[in-house]
């Protein structure tokens, strides 16, 4: 940087003394400057002039209150004031975005007047810059520590509160200045003795090891004399030197977070209680076990001086537990509109009385009560009693202990309708004993005459269609051709009995299945049977009958009577939907695991969709101007799908009404599991 230099009158010295005096000047972080006796400036020569200060030449011969004008010069009148009085002043002078530091020392007369000044300057403004970003720094920090939530503490080593914000005096109900500098300046003032002890030796280990301290939980006195919970941190703070100077930390109001913590240990102790009367319900149905169970909770829950359990009995409610042996004794009958008792059972509703005196509906079963809870026992909206417990002592119950109790009576009441049912139940299980010996007897009664009945028909059906077919061929010559219509529906009435005949044994054969002898058949062999019998019939009715099957038998393991039954139902259903000229094909495959597919696929008359959903239901028949003039049971379908799973395996079908019918079955092949 160049220095301004501003030559001195010859009044100053000579040019040596004044050159001498520049280089001196010039090697020196400091300005010099001279007033006269009217604050003029005549002289100002240094290294520390800012070269962005051009105009600093012009400041020569101007006064100080022009030049106050030209610069920035905080409380110039003020210092201007000081001078002219004699004193030394020291100010600061702001050219740009410099800053200068500033001392004058006034020249005074024999007279006391202000002959002059001099003095000296030098380039403050890294300093000032430091002290403003310090300045503002701390008011952040300052705003910052006022706007937080929790309370901010700062006290020195003897445990003098020095700072406190906003949040804290709210804390505590005292104005900061009142912490800080008045009566209540110690920590001890506003902690309560034990706590304050605590606190103490908190700032101790702080100041011995250095570490701060997160957490550490106590007490404080409010202004009001209320104490509250609080939480504080505790770490060192050092002075500018960086010696241990006091503590800080911050303070947080706990209380309500530890009356919640405290309500939650009471109602977990107080779950733990239910889950154990859960416990001892579930391992008893005695109605007598139940309520001792039940009253036992119902006092160690509410702390109860009275505890008693009545079961409706007719218009009345009887005490049938109870833990006094006079009031509320075993055995005494209540009214339905006995105190608060009848209330809670007339509108079905807990009721909780913190002070019996003030209720109009209390009837005083113990003298000293003070506050009583009765609840009704209802279980699927059925009155059975009520649950009732008192105390002597005026807080012990709260709407904690109203809400418990109302939690263990619904488990009561689901106890004891239980061990009531049981009860019942007992009494009824060797009547249903009895009854279920009578019902297999009937039941076994009833298969043995529908087999007799179904057996017996078959002798005289045959009789009847032997004969039916002689008089036929020996009357044919003679018989009109409506005579001869009622011999062919003669004859197809004794083919549906005898057909159902057939079919009901076989279901009566199917229900056993499970007990028959299974033997290794192959699927290909059972089709081609079957096919071979029916050849005929669609030859008839001009039926295609295609077969497609597996080049590799596939064997499974069946009853040899009732799986080939299947096969034929299905068949002979294909044909019988199946109008002339249609195709009825039959499938043998393999599903590609350890299971064969046989499917039966017919151009028939198909299925509407609306009843496809009961086609396995036995004695079923779809109703329809298509099939009116087809004969059938309605047990077909039924049986096959019995016959089906009783083998291991599942049916299938799909059907399109007017394009056909697919009926299928899977089943495990021999060797694999079914």
């Amino acid at each position: 940087m160049t220095p301004r230099r501003i030559s001195p009158s010859p009044a100053h010295g000579s040019d040596a003394d004044v050159q001498r005096l520049q280089r001196i000047l010039h090697h020196l972080p400091v300005v010099l400057f001279e007033l006269d006796a009217e604050t003029r400036l005549t002289l100002i020569e240094g290294y520390g002039l800012n070269q962005a200060s051009s105009a600093t030449a012009e400041l020569v011969g101007k006064t100080a209150r022009e030049i106050s004008q030209m610069l920035t010069i905080p409380d110039f009148d003020a210092t201007l004031r000081r001078l002219y009085a004699g004193e030394s002043v020291e100010f600061t002078v702001g050219i740009g975005d410099e800053w200068f530091e500033t001392r004058a020392q006034p020249i005074m007369g024999a007279k006391g007047r202000l002959e002059g000044a001099v003095g000296v300057t030098f380039n403050a403004s890294a300093r000032h810059r430091a002290q403003e970003a310090l300045s503002l720094s701390e008011a952040r920090y300052r705003a910052m520590i006022d706007n937080i939530e929790d309370g901010y503490y700062e006290v020195d080593l003897s445990g003098k509160f020095t700072s406190v914000n906003d949040a804290l005096c709210r804390m505590l109900g005292y104005p900061a200045e009142e912490l800080v500098s008045g009566q209540l300046r110690s920590f001890r003032s506003v902690t309560p003795s034990e706590d304050a002890d605590r606190a103490q030796r908190a700032f101790n280990h702080v100041y011995k090891t250095g570490k701060p301290m997160r957490s550490i939980e106590g007490r404080a006195r409010r202004s009001d004399g209320r104490e509250i919970v609080v939480e504080l941190s505790v770490s060192l703070r050092h002075d500018a030197h960086g010696a241990a100077a006091g503590f800080r930390g911050i303070v947080r109001d706990i209380t309500d977070r530890k009356a919640v913590e405290e309500a939650l240990a009471q109602r977990m102790v107080l779950l733990s209680v239910l889950e154990q009367v859960d416990q001892e319900l579930s391992q008893t149905l005695e109605l007598d076990k139940v309520l001792m169970v039940a009253l036992n909770a119902a006092s160690v829950l509410s702390s109860a001086d009275l505890a008693f359990i009545g079961l409706v009995e007719g218009d009345a409610i009887r005490i049938v537990r109870s833990t006094s042996q006079t009031a509320g004794a075993v055995g005494r009958t209540l009214a339905m509109d006995h105190g608060v008792v009848g209330r809670a059972m007339r509108l079905r509703q807990g009721q909780y009385v913190p002070d019996v005196a003030q209720d109009k509906d209390y009837r005083p079963d113990v003298a000293e009560t003070v506050s009583q809870i009765a609840v009704p026992l209802i279980v699927h909206d059925r009155l059975l009693g009520v649950l009732n417990v008192e105390t002597t002592r005026r807080g012990q119950f709260t709407e904690a202990t109203f809400e418990y109790v109302q939690m263990l009576t619904a488990r009561i009441a689901s106890a004891v309708e239980n061990a009531r049912l049981f009860e019942q139940n007992v009494g009824q299980l060797e009547e249903l004993r009895k009854l279920y010996g009578q019902v297999t007897q009937l039941e076994q009664l009833k298969t043995d005459m529908i087999r007799i009945a179904s057996h017996d028909l078959r002798s005289p059906l045959g009789i009847i269609v032997g004969y039916l077919d002689i008089l036929t061929f020996d009357l044919e010559p003679v018989l009109s051709e409506e005579q001869i219509g009622y011999f062919d529906a003669m004859r197809r009435a004794a083919e549906r009995i005898q057909r159902m005949s057939t079919e009901i044994l076989s279901l009566e054969r199917v229900n056993t299945l499970a007990n028959q002898p299974r033997v290794t058949v192959s699927l290909n062999d059972l089709v081609l049977r079957t096919l071979v019998d029916y050849r005929d019939a669609a030859r008839q009715k001009d039926i295609n009958l295609i077969t497609q099957l597996e080049t590799q038998p596939l064997h499974v393991m069946a009853d040899i009577v009732s799986l080939p039954e299947a096969i034929d139902n299905l068949v002979s259903n294909a044909i019988k939907y199946t109008p002339a000229g249609g195709f009825v094909t039959v499938k043998v495959a393999r599903d590609g695991g350890q299971r064969a597919i046989v499917d039966v696929i017919d151009t028939g008359l198909g299925i509407r969709e609306e009843s496809q959903s009961r086609l396995f239901e036995p004695f079923y028949r779809v109703k329809s101007e298509e099939t009116a003039r087809i004969d059938g049971t309605g047990l077909g379908l039924y049986l096959v799908k019995r016959i089906i799973e009783q083998h291991g395996g599942e049916m299938h079908f799909r059907s399109t009404f007017g394009q056909g019918s697919q009926f299928g079955f899977t089943l495990p092949l021999a060797g694999e599991s079914a």
